[in-house]
């Protein structure tokens, strides 16, 4: 996950992500979403939501990079945030791990007005 140190709220960024399939068979599509997030935790209910982006399906040991397009919310409360990414599968995946499809980028993200 690519991101600046800092945003401004109302402002368009363009941030780089790699989705990587580190499976043995081939990941059905999903869905990418961009959270803002107080704690290193996604909670859907209490964090910012960004971005929702569709991914196709990806091979086995294969990667897709992706460009985002981000806005911030103007009304995003200013504070420093972790930025995180999660994959949702759109449709029924049997998967043996789950604990992958979620990571956060190193460094916590700085919103300023």
């Amino acid at each position: 996950l690519t991101i600046p140190s800092s945003v401004r709220t109302g402002k368009t960024y363009s941030m780089t992500t790699r989705v990587s399939n580190i499976g043995r068979l081939e990941a059905p599509s999903s869905e990418l979403r961009l959270y803002l997030s107080s704690n290193r935790t996604i909670e859907p209910e209490l964090d910012r939501l960004l971005v929702k982006r569709k991914i196709g399906r990806i091979g086995a040991g294969k990667a897709q990079n992706l460009n985002l397009k981000v806005k911030i919310p103007a009304k995003t409360r200013l504070g420093k945030y972790y930025l995180a990414a999660q994959i949702k599968y759109t449709g029924d995946a049997i998967e043996s791990n789950t604990e992958n499809n979620e990571k956060f980028a190193p460094k916590r993200i700085s919103v300023k007005k």
